[in-house]
């Protein structure tokens, strides 16, 4: 028992100064303490483990406190740069969760998930759990150190799920305070000059006008913007494809002989186009449906148009109008493609009574020409007649 004391008095030593603090040396050099630490372990290394009277711990470090970000930090763990210099938290002896440096990404931590999912979990605050009303603006920050928890900058994930990029409280599943760049790797910041890429941005390419604008950074390809329809588990592909815009803005539309059943051809179209009521209106932009009454919002705008009414339009054209199941709930809405082939149909028609008149015109001009050239013949008998009876007269 003596020799342990012995022992221990050979690595332990304390030092007590009067009104200031005690500290405590553990391990190697036990008359040599880290200036301000209340505790200094040191190992064979010449490793410390250190902690300051403020409460400031580190690991691996001296001096806890120094650090390039401007940060108060109380705890600073510094290891080597090596994969096995991690640390490390667990679950009974099996590591579960790892913050690791040089693996991956070089020259910073990496975080590593062992088993099962990375998360944070919210706890109750002031009555509201997660998704029962809890608000939608906390949750967890990824952006520069000089912004805080509350800045319009870097990644939010709220408690919700909701994510936000440049979006402090996001509304939407994700939503994104700047443009949407896909197709590549690395970023894309608005309005930047690339290729081979995509964008979509909100009031960029004309601040103020408040557009959505659909970037195609064609690069050495033909240009476009595709669609595609796809059934559940479907991979995209042209057999799904159902329009597309072409590089000089014209829309196209699937219209394959190969995928069209009951073909029959549109009849009476100069009827229907002479039953349809084109008229101008003031289109309203900003409105609400409730019990199939229509209001206009504060913000409304009205745009003047031309064209036709969908309620009107269904009795001569249903085809080529959407009728809601239920209209106190949802408005008409008009396909103006549809009436193509109508119009079409109708000036066949139409030309085709007009070939009918052209040819009785023709017949009856070849009537009048003959009728005419019988005239002049009868004019001419009659001369003839009129000089011979003149001269028998003349005779007696």
């Amino acid at each position: 028992m003596k020799f342990q004391h012995v022992c221990i008095a050979a690595i332990m030593s304390m030092a007590v100064t009067a009104g200031v603090q005690a500290q405590v040396k553990i391990g190697a050099n036990p008359t040599t303490i880290t200036s301000n630490a209340v505790l200094d372990v040191q190992g064979s290394s010449g490793q410390h483990t250190v902690m300051f009277q403020d409460g400031q711990v580190g690991i691996g470090t001296t001096t806890p406190a120094t650090n390039s970000t401007g940060l108060g930090v109380k705890l600073n763990v510094n290891t080597a740069a090596s994969n096995n210099q991690a640390i490390k938290l667990s679950i009974g002896d099996v590591g579960k969760f790892f913050m690791v440096p040089q693996l991956g990404f070089v020259g910073a931590y990496n975080l590593i998930v062992n088993e099962g999912d990375a998360g944070i979990i919210f706890p109750n605050a002031g009555g509201a759990s997660i998704g029962q009303g809890a608000a939608t603006s906390r949750g967890f920050v990824i952006a520069p150190h000089s912004v805080n928890e509350n800045g319009a900058s870097g990644l939010k994930i709220t408690e919700r799920g909701y994510v936000g990029i440049g979006i402090n409280s996001p509304k939407f599943q994700l939503e994104v305070n700047e443009g949407i760049g896909f197709g590549g790797f690395g970023g894309v910041s608005p309005l930047v000059n690339t290729s081979n890429k995509g964008a979509i941005y909100w009031n960029a390419v004309q601040p103020g006008i408040g557009e959505v604008e659909l970037v195609n950074y064609c690069g050495t390809g033909s240009g476009g913007f595709r669609f595609f329809n796809l059934p559940i588990g479907g991979t995209p592909s042209l057999s799904y494809d159902i329009a597309y815009i072409d590089l000089a803005g014209a829309y196209h539309v699937l219209s394959d002989a190969r995928v069209k059943t009951n073909v029959q051809g549109v009849t009476s179209g100069l009827s229907k186009v002479m039953a349809l009521h084109p008229v101008t209106y003031d289109v309203h932009t900003s409105k609400l449906l409730t019990d199939g009454k229509v209001t206009f919002n504060a913000d409304d705008k009205t745009v003047p148009s031309v064209g036709f009414i969908a309620q009107e339009l269904y009795k001569v054209l249903p085809e080529a109008v959407h009728k809601p199941k239920d209209d106190t709930k949802e408005f008409y809405h008009v396909n103006y493609d549809g009436l193509i082939p109508v119009l079409t149909k109708a000036i066949q028609e139409q030309q085709a009574e007009i070939a009918a008149l052209k040819a009785q015109v023709a017949e009856v001009a070849e009537l009048k020409l003959a009728m005419s050239e019988m005239r002049q013949e009868l004019i001419k008998v009659g001369v003839r007649k009129v000089k011979v009876t003149g001269s028998k007269v003349a005779k007696r």
